[in-house]
């Protein structure tokens, strides 16, 4: 873990879903959906595993007013803006500058202190940047019958994807804005990612010959920072909500 314990933890809570989904769980802002036996909102599931993690410095969560109503144990709330990088650079400029800082979704239902603390330890203390894989057979081992999920083959690793969590250095995500807007928009789409690795990395993607070292290198001269890919984390941290399919069973997960 890197040195100097305790980290701001941005969440961006603002998104919304389609009316399908809306009427299922009874509100258009996917971080209100209800979970388990108590009906607690995913974003408070998300809020209460980063505190009992022990390493929050302050939670700032950036959502709009409906959602800040609801949630409790936010040191800082920011307004939503109108796009999910927005919300990210948002939370980032409210951060400590000089720190690395944590960014953590708000649709993690099955969030866990000990996957956040596990991640944070494999983190080098020399990064901008550190983000992890979560592989295909533990995905699949931890949720069986789980809604489909998409993983991109690696050589030295096999099928992965991309954990959702990530710590990064705030000055280094102001700087490359345009890009965490790129690859925001890209991040569902495995072609529209390696797309964006350049022309190198897609005839590696789509031969399978791509490697951990090769997609470092490429992220480090996109970023011009120091970049750390842990080649494995807990499943826990890539299960999302994004679809009322993914929502369904992690209610019945929690129930």
């Amino acid at each position: 873990m890197p040195a100097g314990f305790g980290y701001d933890m941005v969440i961006p809570a603002g998104g919304t879903i389609d009316s399908g989904y809306a009427a299922a769980i009874g509100s258009l802002h996917r971080a209100l959906a209800p979970l388990g036996p108590e009906g607690r909102p995913v974003l408070q599931y998300v809020v209460d595993a980063l505190r009992a993690t022990g390493a929050a410095n302050r939670v700032i969560v950036v959502a709009p007013p409906g959602v800040q109503e609801v949630i409790t144990g936010v040191d800082v709330w920011l307004k939503a803006g109108e796009s999910g990088a927005q919300n990210i650079l948002a939370g980032l400029a409210e951060a400590d500058p000089s720190r690395l800082c944590l960014v953590c979704p708000s649709d993690l239902p099955l969030l866990t202190p000990d996957s956040v603390t596990a991640f944070l330890q494999q983190c080098r203390a020399d990064v901008e940047v550190c983000v992890g894989l979560v592989r295909a057979d533990a995905y699949h081992t931890q949720f069986p019958g789980a809604p489909l999920s998409q993983f991109t083959t690696l050589r030295d690793v096999g099928p992965v994807t991309l954990g959702s969590i990530f710590l990064v250095h705030p000055g280094l995500i102001t700087r490359e804005a345009a890009l965490l807007d790129r690859l925001f928009e890209a991040r569902k789409s495995q072609w529209r990612t390696a797309k964006l690795l350049g022309p190198h990395l897609l005839w590696g993607w789509a031969a399978k010959r791509l490697n951990v070292p090769m997609v470092t290198t490429r992220a480090e001269e996109l970023t011009g920072g120091k970049v750390q890919i842990v080649s494995e984390v807990s499943p826990l941290l890539a299960y999302d909500i994004d679809t009322l399919d993914d929502y369904t069973y992690a209610n019945l997960r929690l129930k």
